[in-house]
């Protein structure tokens, strides 16, 4: 956990210090590429806490690429406002400062923090179980956090502001906005080039700026919701109707289902308790309540059970490309890439116990062919093989063959 601020004056009292904990290993450095960023973003912090009065610190992590830090401050930051931050950073970065881990009770801890108006870090607090907490002291800025960090300030080299953002506390639409900050920083100075002109010309591919006689989002009709232009539109005719073609060759029966639903199938389903936050209000149509699907499972399993089955009928492959609406937050909403309406390649299978194997198989191999028809050549897969909650009292014997076919590549 990333977090918050205060000043040296009153510090907190010391339970004990402990050595500072160690990234991992990584090639001739002394600590991870992560430990380095998650370092960075405590030392932009100090920063902005030496450039700015009465700022609030909500969290920092590093990210898959960089890091960032949420700030709460009067004065808006702006991209100009990069380069004194970054001058900031580097007098932090010449003075060598020594990233010193604390272990502080609770109850010391929230009073720590409360006495610097640290109401983020407090919230925090409280929510942790842990009766004795780890704080980190760089210079005059203390924080919260349980990372591992680089031994001192002066081992930051390489690093670079990138860009600003709005982000809602904790993500909800209902707390304040607080502005985000992001950077990234590497080992060497090349890498940090290579990545800088990675986004320079991934900015001049932006799907947004060439792509707009394709689509277009309209303020008044809600964002994230697209709009087809003609080209557009024709070029979807084109992937559509390939996606038919291998389907229909591969065995699948194409369905259609409803855009919208009664609100009891998404409780049968286990949506409405698992995955409101994400679906539109309910509406009411005479006198019930419906909800606009958020996906496309209910409806397909609705199909196949409309009907009696034989064994001998098994597999049974039902594809759709269905449109689903899914209340994504505004703030993470990007062009096409995340939207609140968007159509899926979905397909739901039906099998005999005995045909998981071959299925799984049988999948892969068409994903993966399917993918590589667009030019996709490098391919990370991700399977999810049990709920938190059982659904099928056989599962352990349905788990191992999932667990077989990760096994065999």
């Amino acid at each position: 956990m990333a977090g918050v601020a205060g000043s040296n004056p009153a510090a907190p009292k010391i339970l004990h210090a402990a050595s500072l904990p160690r990234g991992k290993m990584m090639n001739e450095n002394k600590y991870s590429l992560e430990t380095l960023r998650h370092s960075a973003a405590h030392i932009m912090a100090a920063a902005v806490q030496r450039l700015y009065k009465d700022v609030r610190f909500a969290i920092g992590p590093s990210i898959e690429n960089g890091f960032y830090y949420d700030f709460d401050l009067e004065a808006a930051i702006r991209p100009e406002d990069f380069k004194k931050i970054s001058a900031e950073m580097q007098k932090i970065i010449k003075e060598k400062l020594p990233f010193r881990r604390y272990s502080l009770k609770k109850a010391e801890a929230l009073k720590f923090f409360s006495e610097k108006g640290q109401i983020y870090k407090t919230e925090l607090i409280n929510e942790i179980k842990d009766e004795e907490l780890s704080l980190y002291e760089l210079g005059d800025f203390t924080d919260l956090c349980r990372r591992p960090h680089i031994e001192h300030s002066g081992e930051l080299r390489n690093f670079q502001l990138l860009d600003i953002a709005g982000a809602y506390w904790r993500g909800s639409e209902k707390n304040k906005m607080l502005q985000r900050v992001y950077g990234t920083a590497f080992f060497t100075k090349d890498d940090l080039m290579k990545y800088v002109k990675f986004l320079e010309e991934a900015k001049k591919r932006d799907h947004r700026v060439i792509g707009k006689h394709l689509f277009s989002i309209h303020p008044e009709s809600g964002p994230g919701l697209i709009y087809w232009h003609p080209d557009g539109a024709q070029l979807l005719e084109v992937i559509e109707g390939f996606w038919k073609k291998e389907h229909l060759r591969n065995g699948y029966q194409l369905v259609r289902t409803p855009h919208v639903a009664s609100e009891e199938l998404y409780r049968i389903s286990g949506h409405l308790e698992n995955y409101s936050e994400m679906m539109y209000s309910s509406m009411d149509i005479e006198g019930k309540p419906y909800r606009v699907r958020p996906m496309n499972c209910p409806g397909h399993i609705k199909i196949y059970s409309s009907s009696l089955h034989s064994y001998r009928d098994l597999p049974v492959r039902l594809a759709e490309l269905g449109t689903v609406y899914r209340f994504e937050k505004s703030g993470v909403l990007h062009g096409l890439l995340r939207v609140r309406g968007f159509t899926i390649d979905d397909a739901h299978i039906i099998v005999s116990e005995e045909q998981v194997m071959k299925e799984i198989e049988s999948v892969f191999d068409f994903a993966l062919k399917f993918l590589s028809a667009f030019g996709f050549k490098e391919f990370k897969i991700y399977i999810s093989t049990r709920p938190e909650k059982k659904i099928c009292r056989r599962f352990e014997k349905l788990g191992s063959g999932g667990r077989r076919s990760q096994e065999s590549g």
